[in-house]
């Protein structure tokens, strides 16, 4: 069984964060990167440096299921939620009022990609994108459901040594297309009601803690035994997904 390390390069500088999405996980998640950065000085590390990219705006039926206050509706998801932490910590993280593409990987300014979007197409492209490309990043994602969901993290494209730990990308393919083609279908999510008819309250807060421990576990102790999780909820069921090329088979990955 292997092991998921932490790039050397994340103990030399800040870890350069690019959070896509701040909706329901990724509103939560971000609230998790700003205690896992504290912590991180605390116990005299760089911490991180956090982008946030989302183009939509809050709304009032997002009050309640989001990290959102009546005050911000009508504002910018990302750049009210970062300014907010900006102010409170004396940080300089960014916000992007814009949909992030694919494309954007070129840049290559990134150590960690943490995907937080109902799209399964955007998934599928940027993996598409990453698999192009040789790169220490990794690449984290939150899937959720009505009542189930998933983390996967991965290195974002091939690193420059050592055991690729497969992404989202790599370990589910074309099926995220077809998850996208479902999403396309009306969901009538227009008020709160609706919404949580849809989806459970804590869901995404599940969600954002798996990746929130798994993160901290890995720059803190410098490895980790598993990459990810599947969850469900009422009841509560947490099973984790090791790094273990006899699983990756399972999802019709093999391991180089």
């Amino acid at each position: 069984m292997y092991k998921f390390k932490c790039p050397e390069s994340w103990y030399k500088h800040p870890v350069r964060v690019l959070l896509i999405g701040c909706g329901g996980t990724g509103s939560e998640m971000l609230d998790a990167l700003h205690r896992i950065h504290i912590c991180l000085k605390e116990l005299g590390g760089y911490g991180l440096n956090v982008t946030v990219y989302d183009d939509d705006t809050v709304e009032p039926n997002n009050i309640g299921r989001q990290r959102f206050w009546k005050d911000d509706v009508g504002q910018n998801k990302a750049v009210v939620s970062v300014q907010r932490i900006n102010y409170c910590s004396g940080l300089q993280w960014q916000a992007i009022p814009f949909r992030f593409k694919p494309e954007m990987l070129r840049q290559g300014d990134c150590d960690l990609i943490i995907t937080a979007v109902d799209s399964g197409k955007l998934r599928y492209e940027l993996g598409q994108e990453a698999s192009l490309v040789k790169s220490e990043a990794i690449w984290m994602d939150a899937g959720v459901g009505s009542k189930d969901g998933q983390v996967i993290c991965g290195h974002l494209g091939q690193p420059s040594q050592g055991q690729k730990i497969p992404n989202v990308y790599n370990l589910y393919g074309e099926q995220l297309l077809a998850k996208e083609k479902k999403q396309e279908q009306p969901a009538g999510c227009s008020s709160l009601a609706a919404s949580l008819a849809a989806q459970g309250l804590f869901i995404n807060k599940v969600a954002s803690d798996i990746m929130g421990d798994m993160l901290f576990c890995l720059v803190r102790h410098g490895e980790v035994q598993y990459h990810g999780s599947f969850f469900s909820i009422s009841p509560m069921v947490v099973r984790p997904l090791p790094v273990d090329p006899h699983q990756w088979l399972t999802f019709g990955y093999q391991a180089d």
